[in-house]
């Protein structure tokens, strides 16, 4: 008698109990022996985030030791973006430490640098495992070489408020004040000069009208006095104004 057998059906069936123990397989591989070999670390930060997506390599002292996993914002909060990494569980990883992009050269592939907080204490499997993301060396130079423009402009904007008119006009008074001064007090000083020899000639003739000879001396010297009075004034608001705000003294008012 001839049996009726359904080789599609059993060739179906064949099909499917391969690619279900091939998925099965691969299941295993991926939740159950990666679990036990790695440890997944949580990296979080608000800067661009730019060479590095899942599976991009985490390598410790130039050896692969682990790979990116996820990459997206954290929950509840779209400024923060969440990186996670799994690491082998046998690099001891330390609270603190840092994954710095780095690349292999100028235009070699990316990848994340494990660099350890030697202080930290190490992370425990229960441990929460959060580390922090680092800029390289170039990424640094030019987070200074922006520091040093503002600080460039900043200086520039000093030099124009310096430069100002009114400060200007203030330096340039107290010049004309202290030079008028140094006019005067130079001829007090000749004045002095002629009333010693006066003093001299007259106590040789015996004539000893001290009156007579110090009125001029005492009027120039009273004009001096005043001079150098006003002058001493000017300096002294211009030294109270360095002590309220040295800043708007000498660069101007800020905006």
């Amino acid at each position: 008698m001839e049996r009726n057998i359904n080789y599609t059906l059993i060739g179906l069936i064949f099909c499917i109990l391969t690619i279900a123990m091939i998925a099965f397989i691969f299941w295993i591989g991926r939740f159950g022996i990666d679990d036990r070999r790695v440890k997944i670390y949580h990296v979080y930060t608000q800067d661009e985030v730019g060479g590095i997506s899942v599976n991009t390599p985490v390598k410790y002292k130039g050896i692969s030791v682990g790979s990116v996993t996820h990459m997206g914002f954290k929950k509840d909060d779209v400024g923060v973006v969440q990186i996670d990494v799994a690491i082998n569980k046998k690099i001891p990883v330390r609270e603190g430490s840092e994954l710095v992009i780095d690349s292999d050269g100028f235009v070699g592939m990316s990848y994340l640098k494990l660099k350890q907080n030697e202080k930290g204490n190490i992370i425990k499997d229960e441990d929460e495992a959060t580390l922090y993301l680092a800029k390289n060396a170039i990424g640094k130079l030019l987070e200074n070489a922006q520091g040093m423009t503002n600080d460039i402009q900043d200086i520039v904007s000093n030099v124009k408020n310096i430069t100002d008119s009114k400060n200007i006009e203030d330096i340039r008074n107290m010049l004309i004040s202290l030079e008028g001064t140094k006019q005067n007090l130079d001829k007090t000083l000749n004045s002095a000069d002629k009333l010693l020899r006066d003093l001299d000639r007259a106590l040789l003739r015996g004539d000893f009208n001290v009156k007579e000879i110090l009125t001029p001396l005492i009027n120039k010297s009273g004009y001096s006095l005043q001079t150098l009075n006003s002058f001493l004034e000017k300096a002294s608001l211009f030294m109270d104004r360095m002590e309220r705000d040295p800043y708007e003294t000498l660069l101007g008012k800020r905006n």
